[in-house]
């Protein structure tokens, strides 16, 4: 999630901007919001990606060579959400923004980008933004069309899981004190769990399809284990993919991981079958 400090971390990498993007600008429910769009020739769905940074830190340009290689083999268009920061603009700003950019793509991706199905994604403290505003649409009756979810290491007990809490000190991309102070940015501490906060206390019941990918060595373990057996006991489908060894923002270091290309894989498999209609679970 990042450091205490509000600035980009040494250990994730830093990547150019492609000329390929394209951006998209919306009405999103605090004004104008930006939709960056990765794309190739052959897209089946549309994808879109909530980065990770604690709430507070990313843009939606961060990603791009990484989320233009997702977007080729997994054949989808990828949209990346340049959602409101924390603690500028602290929760449900960021959901609501999450919801604003699901719901244009319900209504205007076969239109504009090839198709109308949507699967949801995120990393992070944008997979934790990814299912609220996932419950958020279910709530409105406007699920129906968001076919599966691609949830990497989320934050989905703001006030701490176990795991998270006794982590300590060592920061391995992220540590405990980090955890804290990034949740007390983007919520009051007496809200950190209520449901509409913290998803791992909601009713999970009506959801889509999830793939729950985690390193074992990251202090937001026990949020994916957790949030994985939830999801599946609450009647919906769920895979869970653990990565021996692997840390937080596994997917995104520096220097990479073989974790990671097993990872990606993984997920654009899941992904593959959703979109061909086969069994995800």
């Amino acid at each position: 999630m990042g450091s205490a400090s509000l600035t980009q971390t040494g250990p994730l990498r830093s990547e150019l901007q492609s000329e390929l993007a394209t951006n998209h600008v919306i009405a999103g429910a605090g004004g104008p919001l930006t939709l960056r769009v990765l794309a190739g020739d052959d897209v089946r769905g549309c994808y879109l990606h909530t980065h990770g940074g604690g709430w507070a830190l990313g843009t939606a340009d961060r990603q791009d060579r990484t989320l233009l290689q997702f977007a080729h083999a997994a054949r989808v268009a990828v949209v990346a959400v340049d959602y409101r920061l924390a603690p500028e603009h602290p929760h449900p700003a960021a959901v609501d923004d999450c919801v604003s950019a699901i719901g244009w793509l319900i209504t205007n991706g076969q239109r504009e980008l090839g198709s109308s199905r949507v699967i949801v994604g995120g990393e992070s403290a944008g997979a934790h933004l990814a299912a609220l505003a996932m419950l958020a649409l279910r709530d409105r009756g406007q699920l129906a069309a968001v076919a599966a979810a691609n949830l990497a290491y989320g934050v989905y007990d703001v006030s701490m899981t176990p795991s998270a809490r006794l982590w300590g000190d060592r920061r391995i991309v992220t540590s405990t004190p980090d955890l804290a102070f990034f949740a007390d940015l983007y919520a009051p501490r007496e809200q950190h769990r209520d449901p509409d906060v913290s998803p791992l206390y909601a009713d999970l019941s009506g959801l889509p399809p999830a793939l729950f990918s985690c390193g074992t060595l990251d202090p937001l373990l026990d949020d994916t284990l957790f949030m994985a057996a939830r999801w599946q006991v609450a009647g919906n489908a769920a895979q869970l993919a653990l990565a021996p060894g692997a840390p937080h923002e596994f997917l995104n270091l520096r220097d990479p991981i073989a974790a990671e290309e097993e990872a990606r894989q993984r997920m654009i498999g899941f992904i593959d079958r959703v979109l061909s209609g086969l069994k995800s679970s």
